[in-house]
């Protein structure tokens, strides 16, 4: 019989790793920095000159030239190590400050202190970690495979390729595409109408790549490369200089064709009384009825309502409808509301509680729709995303039994289910593109919704529980590029403000810059029945990415290139 020695397999093996296996200082802040850096896109950072934005080109620089410097290590071990620990130590900061909207999240959805808040968050950046190994795993393949030889020019290419696909393709709960940090230069993003955020990915990557290989040809020593990381670099500068000339001539154009709408920006707010919400009576200026009576004018075609404004206001239920039934047929106005209603499938939740009394969670669905003064509907927009953790549990497709426990633990009221059919709706001769909150975040809901005729799109959103966060920054760049990618109008419409319209160029038309208080308004939206490209072909551009990643690894493990 064999003996194990644990005292073997773990103290004296742990005693032969030492402090030279790790990465060396240099590396680690290299990639600290582009983690930090980096993380500013996340952030509207007003106070900074414009021009700030243009080291969007080199923040990921750092970062790629340490791990261009993996095919230096002889041992397979020490590198997939040295990999492991240098995305880690960029990922983090990244994730910690950029996306702080999640730790409002968590504290809000499930009431934790802000010391067990913090330890959850810091589980989630931790685990972000294996979204970036996966993105970055280019680096580790080519270094395991190319050892001891220099970068080339062509791998910046096979990189910047696999990495634009790789970032589509991995399923995450909030789709920030690095791309999108390009929101600043509306001229370089209208790629995005043409390639969506694939072509703005493989730009950005490629240009932080090519800054790397300029001092990574120069510490190597190698004359060759640093004349070729410098005609790179010059015809990389040339191109992003001529789109942005020929940019505005090609791409941006002006709508003729307007509708006008109102708009109410309620900020209802609300506090938790024995784990029930209850509208917080001392923030809520005025009810919304007298909201909507205040912004009569005969001249509107439409007022729009944010995501839960009737929830809060009426309740769910389809008896208390009649109230904005009522306030629609005063205004002699149709408008445009997103409710809570009960779902017609049969998948109501039963169990027993504690005292062993039956308890039913009803099955319900996140509707859009435009009432009318007769009390007519048009047809009903179901929203496809719901919130993790506050909606649903994240994944919840795949271990139902768990999402129903955690209805269950979390005193959920209902159970959402989601929608999947992409149909605009219809209002008078308008076909309204409907996102509710979360909904932005699809990548295919905004092209399909085009496909099928949407003229201009609403995304009703609630950002209650993340208002005092980076999230409704975070969210309008997602939206500015649905605007782009569509080449339609987007207005973002949030409980708590501020309410942004973006043309189909991405320009802000409007911002009432109003926060944490309600207001309301008349805006004239710009409607257009054309299709871009990139809403047309979409599914085709992502397979086209695919092949050619395909294409790539192909030759290069062929060591053809």
């Amino acid at each position: 019989m064999v003996k194990l020695n644990l005292k073997e397999i773990f103290v004296n093996r742990f005693q032969k790793f030492t402090w030279k296996h790790f990465p060396s200082h240099k590396d680690l802040f290299l990639c600290f920095l582009s983690g930090v850096l980096f993380s500013s896109t996340f952030h509207s950072l007003n106070f900074l000159p414009q021009w700030f934005r243009n080291f969007n080109f080199i923040l990921l620089s750092p970062l790629f030239f340490s791990l261009m410097n993996l095919n230096k290590i002889h041992k397979t071990k020490v590198r997939i190590f040295h990999f492991i620990v240098l995305v880690f130590i960029f990922s983090f900061p990244l994730e910690f400050i950029g996306f702080t909207w999640i730790f409002t999240s968590i504290k809000y959805f499930f009431g934790y202190s802000t010391l067990l808040t913090s330890l959850v968050y810091f589980l989630i950046c931790s685990l972000s970690c294996i979204y970036y190994l996966f993105l970055l795993s280019p680096f580790f393949i080519l270094s395991q495979f190319k050892k001891d030889k220099y970068f080339k020019i062509i791998y910046l290419f096979i990189i910047s390729i696999l990495m634009a696909t790789l970032e589509h393709i991995y399923p995450r709960l909030s789709n920030w595409y690095f791309g999108y940090s390009f929101y600043y230069n509306i001229n370089l993003s209208q790629i995005a109408s043409i390639l969506g955020s694939y072509g703005l990915s493989f730009i950005l990557f490629y240009s932080n790549l090519s800054f790397s290989f300029l001092f990574y040809s120069k510490t190597n020593l190698s004359s060759i490369l640093y004349k070729k990381s410098y005609i790179n670099l010059g015809v990389l500068s040339s191109f992003i200089i001529i789109l942005n000339i020929i940019s505005p001539y090609i791409f941006i154009t002006n709508d003729n064709k307007f509708i006008k709408i109102g708009f109410i920006q309620p900020n209802f707010t609300v506090i938790q009384i024995n784990n029930d919400l209850t509208i917080d009576q001392d923030k809520k200026q005025e009810n919304l009825e007298k909201l909507l009576i205040n912004l009569d004018n005969p001249k509107l075609d439409l007022i729009i309502l944010p995501e839960s404004a009737i929830y809060y206001q009426f309740g769910f239920s389809p008896e208390k409808m009649t109230d904005i039934v009522n306030t629609s047929k005063k205004l002699q106005t149709p408008i445009l509301l997103q409710s809570v209603l009960p779902s017609d499938s049969k998948e109501n939740l039963r169990f027993k509680n504690k005292y062993s009394d039956i308890i039913e969670i009803e099955a319900a669905e996140s509707k859009s729709f435009v009432i009318y003064p007769n009390g007519n509907t048009s047809n009903f927009y179901t929203k496809w995303k719901l919130m993790p953790l506050g909606e649903e549990l994240p994944f919840s497709h795949l271990f139902p039994k768990i999402a129903d426990k955690y209805l269950i633990e979390t005193k959920q009221t209902i159970k959402l289910l989601n929608g999947n059919k992409a149909i605009p709706l219809n209002f008078k001769n308008y076909k309204i593109g409907i996102f509710i909150c979360y909904d932005s975040i699809d990548e295919s809901l905004s092209n399909l919704l085009s496909q099928n005729g949407a003229q201009f799109f609403v995304n009703q959103s609630n950002f209650l529980w993340m208002a005092k966060s980076n999230a409704t920054f975070v969210f309008s760049i997602i939206n500015q590029f649905k605007a782009i990618e569509t080449n339609k109008s987007l207005l973002f419409l949030t409980n708590n403000g501020p309410t942004l319209l973006f043309n189909k160029n991405g320009e802000v038309i409007f911002n009432n810059k109003t926060i944490f208080s309600q207001n309301a308004g008349y805006l004239e939206i710009p409607v257009n029945q054309d299709i871009s490209f990139y809403s047309k072909y979409f599914l085709e551009i992502k397979y086209i990415f695919v092949l050619i990643s395909i294409i790539c690894l192909i030759l290069f493990f062929r060591k053809l290139i």
